[in-house]
């Protein structure tokens, strides 16, 4: 059994009625004497007329969008249906119909507004769509079941006999032929503000692709408000009328645009979809590696793309480089394998539908993609790694502050009560007695002094203080060689920065004197973000790592770079 997809049967119908309306708009009406449509009226409507219905007849057989497609048909028809007015009394009925058809422009052209390109509504958009035709629907249908052509004093085509007549009452057919154009010049106003409010609403790139196809719905909306506001400033409809015929040549332009606006996206679409089938065959063959953000961007022009892998030891997204990310905002695409979540691609909607971008990439791709995620959880472990590192760095800096403190505050205080107050004592002593005094007092001063030394090495109370301009100058007064402090920064960082800075230069003093140097040069400056600290001196070729110094700069995100005699170290200011 052959099965036929519904969406295009009933799109080939509406097709067909379109072309059937435009095939009696076309043909049957040249015939007719009497200039009572306004292609008849003037040569440049007939062009353009002609043309802005035609252009929606090929841009909904282009589009792959069934609901885009039907708007568009049912545009074109509804714009061809406004030339069957003209037509005879052995068309009655037609005629009837297709002169009640014209508010539902303004409705079609708020769906278009709402739908335009990728049809998703929110409840409020249908509702809001839902109103629009409804309101049409009334003011049509009313107006056609009660009024009568001839005691209408507006009826400006021909007065024949309406078959939809139900119940003659003229005030109330006047009634419903002004709702029509009221609703009109309200729902075309909607429409307009719609559209603006989609694309002020839009990320840059989604204006970029989605103004040419939604201020084209504008026009028409705006257009169709016009043609109501003429209407009920000039109820007599002549097309010879000026502004009128402005207005319908204003139409006419407007569906040519929007006609124009669906081609170029479904075009462009086309494209966007070759460059993905394209970069999935790529990914599949020899992806680079970290460089999937980088090529989906550039296939959906979207510059603003990101691609974030899932990783489950860590319950949350990261980036191609490790680093976690918030759960992403908007309605990302979700890219599994196996029925596993791998990557989600954030990107904006008007550049590619979600789904079809997961669809354009293939088995290949998706393993490509899973290797990529397989890197960035690497990386991200890594990552937690280092932040590991600078958690234990941080938290020892943090123990040798407060053991700092503790003993100023604390064993140095009662060891200096205790030594002046030996003093006082030795002072009043005589003979032996203050001889073994004396000899205990200069021990607690040994002993004092020690402790003090002690506490500094411990961490500096300066350097948390004053930061490394104070303090580094501390470490050249008591170094056993000639330091010689070059270009040393007073800006202040984190504790863990100046900590490590600190460090490094001590150690790098530490290991000269080591190797019998007489004299070092220490800088620290600060160059593009990193604080960058050197040290060079005169000893003896360096024969050790300095493991314990690449490890704590290593854990600030920085790195250790070591040569027989100088030392360079660069860490990460923020």
């Amino acid at each position: 059994m052959v099965r036929v997809d519904r969406s295009a049967a009933v799109t080939a119908v509406a097709a067909l009625v379109a072309l059937g309306i435009a095939a009696l708009a076309l043909f049957a009406l040249p015939a007719s004497e009497s200039p009572l449509t306004y292609r008849a009226a003037s040569g440049a409507a007939q062009v353009l007329g002609i043309n802005a219905g035609a252009a929606l007849v090929i841009a909904a057989l282009l589009t792959a969008r069934p609901i885009i497609a039907l708007l568009l048909l049912a545009l074109a028809a509804v714009w061809f249906a406004q030339d069957l007015g003209a037509l005879g009394d052995s068309a009655a009925l037609l005629r009837s119909v297709a002169g009640g058809a014209a508010p539902m422009a303004a409705a079609l052209a708020l769906h278009l507004a709402l739908a335009l390109p990728e049809v998703r509504l929110s409840r409020k958009a249908r509702a809001a769509a839902a109103t629009a035709y409804l309101a049409a629907a009334v003011s049509a249908v009313g107006a056609a079941t009660v009024r009568d052509p001839f005691l209408d004093v507006y009826c400006w085509r021909q007065c024949s006999e309406n078959p939809l007549l139900v119940h003659v009452a003229p005030n109330l057919a006047r009634a419903f032929v002004v709702a029509g154009m009221v609703s009109s010049i309200a729902i075309g106003t909607v429409a307009v503000a719609v559209v603006a409010w989609r694309i002020v609403t839009a990320s840059r790139v989604g204006r970029r692709l989605l103004a040419p196809v939604l201020i084209p719905a504008g026009l028409v909306a705006a257009s169709e408000a016009a043609r109501g506001a003429g209407l009920l400033l000039s109820p007599l409809e002549d097309p010879r009328d000026a502004w009128l015929m402005a207005v319908y040549l204003a139409r006419a332009g407007a569906l040519a645009t929007v006609a124009a606006g669906v081609a170029w996206t479904v075009l462009r679409t086309g494209r966007t979809r070759a460059r993905i089938a394209r970069l999935a065959a790529e990914l599949g063959a020899a992806p680079p590696p970290g460089k999937l953000k980088e090529a989906l961007g550039t296939a959906l022009g979207d510059p603003t793309l990101d691609v974030l892998y899932w990783v489950p030891a860590a319950s949350g997204f990261v980036d191609a480089d490790g680093a976690l990310h918030a759960r992403p905002a908007g309605t990302p695409t979700r890219i599994t394998r196996g029925g596993r979540l791998l990557a989600v691609v954030v990107h904006d909607a008007a550049a590619l539908p979600g789904g079809q971008l997961e669809r354009l990439l293939g088995p290949a791709a998706r393993l490509a993609i899973e290797n990529e995620s397989l890197r960035a959880e690497v990386l991200a472990q890594l990552e937690q790694l280092r932040h590991s590192r600078t958690r234990i760095v941080a938290t020892a800096d943090e123990t040798r502050r407060r053991l700092e403190h503790d003993l100023h505050d604390g064993a140095q205080q009662r060891l200096l009560a205790v030594v002046l107050d030996l003093r006082l004592v030795r002072a009043g002593a005589q003979g032996a007695l203050g001889e073994q005094l004396g000899h205990i007092s200069d021990e607690v001063d040994r002993a004092f002094t020690e402790l003090r030394e002690l506490a500094h090495g411990i961490y500096p109370a300066i350097l948390t203080e004053a930061g490394l301009e104070a303090a580094l100058p501390t470490l050249a007064d008591v170094a056993p060689l000639v330091v010689t402090l070059h270009d040393v920064t007073d800006e202040r960082f984190s504790a863990a920065v100046e900590a490590g800075a600190y460090v490094t230069v001590d150690e790098a003093i530490r290991d000269a004197a080591r190797r019998r140097a007489r004299a070092i040069d220490v800088s620290a400056v600060v160059r593009d973000g990193r604080l960058v600290i050197t040290a060079d001196d005169d000893g003896a070729p360096r024969d050790t790592s300095l493991v314990h110094v690449a490890d704590r700069v290593g854990a600030l995100g920085g790195g250790l770079d070591l040569a027989p005699s100088t030392l360079r170290a660069e860490i990460p200011c923020a």
